[in-house]
């Protein structure tokens, strides 16, 4: 019994830790009632009878939505305390190395044409810039009505990042607009002021930061895996009606 009560006071100082940490990045006021911090699950079936969940923590960072995914754990707040820990170990921990260690640093130029695409210069900043690793994004888009919706995918010290963009009728207004923004939330020179916060936007006035597209934090196999349990929790959920009758 002292071990789990030590786990759980362990889980809320990571929490707390967590929630202090946005609290100082905040540019705007949230709604009155609105956690800082706003947690969803994601479940799968490991075998017939057990269940593992994965932590979603989503928060304002410098007036920008942020969703962050932890690993798999048998528990919710096992899932919380991972993200929760991934989320300092990267923002407070790897970025804050990182901006230690470009202090003073010659800024590595990345050549891309005056009339580049977006695409090709964010591959080129990508390429270049420290935090990328050298790495160059990768892409995927989604049709919905008539418009397309494109997602980069980028690698930032060694943690992949999804940005989307919003939805265009055409499909490489799309990508552009994707690339854009991380040109701009990377603070590439010549994009660092293209966007700028909302203070209007549904991320800051509403009740919940707006839940990014369904499955974004999985690979095709996990997209598989979470489809076969959610037909099996249905299933079971069936079964002990049927047993209760």
């Amino acid at each position: 019994m002292a071990h789990e009560n030590g786990g759980e006071g362990s889980q809320k100082g990571v929490v707390a830790l967590l929630q202090e940490f946005v609290q100082c990045s905040r540019q705007f006021s949230a709604p009155q009632h609105r956690p800082i911090l706003q947690w969803s699950y994601d479940q799968r079936m490991v075998n017939t009878t057990a269940l593992e969940f994965r932590g979603i923590v989503a928060f304002l960072l410098d007036g920008v939505p942020h969703h962050v995914a932890g690993g798999w754990h048998p528990s919710k707040k096992l899932a919380q305390r991972d993200a929760a820990e991934r989320s300092l170990n990267f923002f407070v921990g790897k970025w804050g190395e990182q901006l230690l260690l470009d202090e003073g640093r010659t800024v590595k130029p990345f050549e891309s044409g005056p009339d580049a695409p977006p695409v090709q210069v964010l591959t080129d900043f990508c390429r270049s810039h420290t935090a990328c690793g050298g790495s160059r994004p990768s892409w995927s888009h989604s049709f919905s009505g008539s418009e397309f919706t494109a997602t980069a995918t980028v690698s930032l010290l060694g943690v992949p990042h999804k940005f989307s963009g919003a939805a265009k009728v055409r499909k490489e207004d799309a990508y552009a607009d994707a690339a854009r923004r991380v040109l701009w939330y990377l603070q590439c020179p010549g994009y660092q002021n293209l966007f700028a916060p909302d203070p209007r936007s549904q991320a800051v006035t509403a009740k919940e930061i707006p839940s990014p597209p369904s499955n974004w934090a999985c690979g095709d196999a996990e997209i598989e895996e979470l489809r076969k349990a959610e037909r099996k929790t249905v299933l079971m959920r069936v079964q002990n009606r049927l047993q209760q009758e």
